[in-house]
Order: structure tokens, then sequence, then C-alpha cells
């Protein structure tokens, strides 16, 4: 196996991974250390450009296959240490932003791009190549490449179908439990064994529904059939069945999803949008509903990539809290997809040792807690690799040594870094506190990603929690929620007595 073949390999099986984000250039440098054995190491990207990039490479949109490829980089952090990606060959990139993602190169992509070069050495098994600006032998002159702004549908087999009209959403709800399914033109009213469970997650991903019914040759439960639960009148899911397990018993278990199942579709996408303008195209390119999807603000330049959609809106997301600080929750409410800023779903029911059969709270030092911090930037100009620190004394008196270290990249300034160290310190220097909430009284309204107020023994008022995941039970005259709550609560924004 060549280097370039252990070079491409690895970089393939980090896809998806978002260990690298922020660090483009340890990505690149990883993929060649599998490769060829030898770390390059570089403070920044723009250092990695300076030193390797070749001249006149600028316009040459296909770099070979295992090339490092530099651009200027977005936002304020791109123009302090720019950014580099790796060739696949054929104009295609493993690009590493929020996740490394597999897309194509473009001009106008991380604010510019600027040229190719090799990482240290050429790596065996690759193939130099340059653009070719003045050819003398017009026999031997290639077709003009030009760079790729636009997808093209050339060839479909078959027709795309459509959905029968949706029945369910003005359907009668009754008093309790109240499940329907949709097949065809027809509305069904099945009758649940023991429990509805409901699952949502803080990540964006779909909401998962579970029952039980019991064999019924006269139900037309199919794949595909929509689905509405609603629980005392409250809407709570809307989705479609995915799975259907038939047991020995006489039992059938059937796994719903929502909508956001389906934007685990891959695709090529090649776009120049906010983030929420993205959500609104796709969602009416799929014949999705749409509820409040608020303006996020930044409009993203042209990229082009090859991902599945979560990952697209995974990294637009990235790019625009990276340019405004804002962050925004991608959620389905009833069959409608909504984006909106963390922070905006708070509950009011108070999480209590009184309202739970079960309260766990655990405080911890052995994850992200850290009593000193450790920054270490190379300075190419003296030789030396600088250390600033920053301490906790009282935390370290209780907890001992607990380091947190962290390579920078040379274009901070000394100034940057000491306050960077404090900033970070002041983030780790605490326990970390989770809590386990179960069979807590249920309120549809508590969901992933929703901000929960709490109230831990010995609090005079309650303290705010993020909903990790949480998990609803519904039975027929009962309605409890097993929830994870996480974060350091900050004390006191919902007052409870």
């Amino acid at each position: 196996m060549s280097q370039l073949t252990r070079i491409l390999q690895y970089a393939e099986n980090n896809l998806g991974t978002s260990r690298f984000h922020g660090k483009c250039q340890a990505f690149v440098a990883s993929c060649y250390e599998a490769g060829t054995g030898v770390f390059i190491s570089c403070a920044s990207a723009k250092i990695s450009r300076q030193r390797y990039m070749r001249e006149g490479t600028a316009k040459d949109l296909y770099p070979p296959a295992g090339a490092a490829v530099y651009f200027n980089g977005d936002g304020a952090m791109g123009k302090l240490y720019g950014h580099v990606a790796l060739s696949v060959g054929g104009g295609m990139l493993y690009d590493p932003v929020a996740t490394v993602v597999k897309c194509r190169l473009s001009q106008s992509m991380h604010n510019g791009y600027l040229g190719w070069g090799w990482l240290g050495s050429m790596p065996e098994g690759a193939q130099t190549t340059y653009p070719q600006t003045s050819p003398s032998d017009s026999s031997r002159q290639e077709p003009v490449r030009q760079e790729i702004t636009r997808v093209v549908l050339k060839s479909e087999t078959g027709a795309g179908g459509k959905r029968e009209g949706d029945l369910l959403r003005g359907a009668a709800a009754g008093e309790g439990i109240s499940l329907l399914l949709q097949n065809g033109g027809r509305i069904f009213a099945p009758v649940t064994v023991d429990r509805v469970r409901w699952t949502t997650t803080r990540a964006a991903s779909a909401a998962v529904l579970r029952f039980s019914l019991w064999e019924d040759d006269q139900l037309p439960l199919e794949n595909g059939c929509p689905v509405a639960f609603r629980y005392q009148g409250t809407p709570v899911f809307y989705g479609y069945v995915f799975e259907i397990a038939r047991n020995s018993g006489g039992k059938t278990d059937v796994t719903c999803y929502d909508q956001l199942r389906y934007f685990k579709n891959k695709e090529t996408m090649v776009y120049e949008l906010k983030y929420s303008d993205l959500l609104r195209q796709v969602a009416a390119k799929y014949g999705m509903r749409t509820g409040t999807i608020e303006d996020t603000g930044y409009l993203i330049p042209a990229r082009m990539e090859e991902a599945s959609l979560l990952d697209v809106f995974e990294t637009a997301a990235e790019l625009t809290a990276q340019e405004t600080g804002g962050f925004y929750q991608l959620y389905d409410q009833f069959g409608e997809l909504n984006l909106r800023a963390v922070g905006k779903n708070r509950t009011s029911q108070v999480i209590s040792e009184q309202s739970a059969a079960s309260f766990s709270l655990r405080r911890s030092i052995d994850r992200d807690v850290y009593t000193q911090v450790l920054l270490a930037r190379d300075n190419s100009l003296t030789g030396e690799r600088e250390l600033y620190a920053a301490a906790d004394a009282q935390a370290q008196s209780r907890w001992g040594m607990l380091q947190y270290y962290e390579r920078a990249e040379e274009a901070y300034s000394p100034a940057a870094l000491k306050q960077r160290a404090q900033t970070l310190l002041r983030a780790y220097a605490s326990e970390n506190r989770s809590l386990s909430v179960k069979g807590a009284l249920g309120d549809p309204a508590v969901r992933g990603g929703c901000l929960v107020p709490v109230r831990l023994p010995g609090d005079k008022t309650a303290r705010t929690a993020l909903c990790e995941s949480a998990v609803h039970t519904f039975g027929e005259n009962r309605h409890t929620m097993d929830l994870e709550l996480s974060g350091n609560f900050a004390k006191g924004e919902n007052e409870n007595d």
C-alpha cells in the first residue's frame, strides 16, 4: 500500500468526525503522518501555506490527490490562521470544518482559494500536476476545466412519488392517549398494549415514537404510514412508521420517526445562503412543513458539500456560530420543522425531588474538570515553545493538579493567549454536574434541547439546566418522563416557591 493510499484512507476513515474542529492543519498533518510516518508540525494553516504552497497553483481547481489545499479562511479566526484541507483528487476535498466532510473545491470557498502544495515532500504514489497557462503544444492541451457551481440532474430512472394527503392533522383527539394511523385515504385508531414512549435528544436528530399493538389482520399497518400521537388533546408527535416487528406472542412492536429522519439522506449541496434559508430550501424540495424558522443572519459564502443533510446543516450551524456567536436548535414539532435560537425553548414545570420518583445528581471531577490550563505556542522567530499557564490554587488544594493542555496557533498574541488561558480556567475549574431524573410528572413541552428549571436539595430558587435527552412514557392515566440534564446549573432565572 503506497503512502498516498494510506493518507487518503486515514482521511476517509475520519469522515463525519468532529475531533478536528478548529484544527484543520492538525487534520492534514495527521493524514500525512498516517501515510508517511512523519508528522509535519506547523502552528497554523497560514504558516504551513507560507512554507509549502507551490507558486502558480492558485487557478488549479484539480490539485493532485494527497495535496494540502490552502484558503484564506472564514471569519476572524480565518484571518489569523487561514484554512487547509486535503485533496481527494478530481476536484474534491476532505474538508475539516465542524465535521470532516467531502466536498467540491471552488474558488470562493473559505473566503478564497489560494493554491496547493505537498506538506513536506510529495508522498510515494502521488502524481504532481500544474495548471497549464500557455501550453506550447496544442495537441497536448487538455480541455478547459470549469469550477463546479451548480448541480444538474442528467439522468433519472423511474418517477418520483408523492405521499397521500394529510388527514391526521384535523382528526379529532380524545382524552388520554390518542394514536392515529393513516393508510391511503383511511384513518385508524389502534389499541396500544401497555404504554407509548416518545424520545427526543438535544442533538439534531429525529424524535422516536415506540408502541406495541396486538396482532390484528384487519389493521392495515405498513411501513411509511403516517402516525399522529396526542395526549390529553396536546399534539406530541407526528411522523411515519419505519419498523414493524411481529413477535410470537401475538404482539407487534412499532417504531416511528418524525420527518428529520429524512435528513439522513446524502446529497451534493451547492449553496450560498443563510442557514435559515438553506433549511427552507431543503424543506421545500422535500415537501416538508415548516413552523418557526428564525433568521440566522449570516450569509454563508458559496460552498459545495457531499454529505448527509444533517451534516450539511451542522456545518452551516457551526459556520454561523463562528461568525455571529449564535447557536440554533433544529427540531420537529408535530410535523413542522423549527429552527430557534438555543434558550428560546424554556419550560415552566420545576423538576425537584418532590416531582420525581428518582433524582440522582452526579458531581464529578473525572471528566472536563481542570485546575490548571497550559497553552503552548511555537515561536518560529525565536525557535522557542512558549507556555502560558493559568492556575486555580483553591481548586488545586481540593482536587490536586488536573491539567488541560492545548497547542495554540502561532498567530495568537501573548495577550490573547493569557486571556484564553484564564477564560478556559473559569470554564473548567468547577465540578461537572449532571442530573438523572426518573419518573418525573410528565410535561409534553419538555424535550431534548430545551431549558428546564430544577430545584436541587437545599435550593431556595430554581436553577436552569439543559435537557440532553427526554424519554416520555404515556399510559392511559399517567404520563411520566425520564430526563438527562447537564450543566453547571446557572442559578435562579426561574423562582418557584
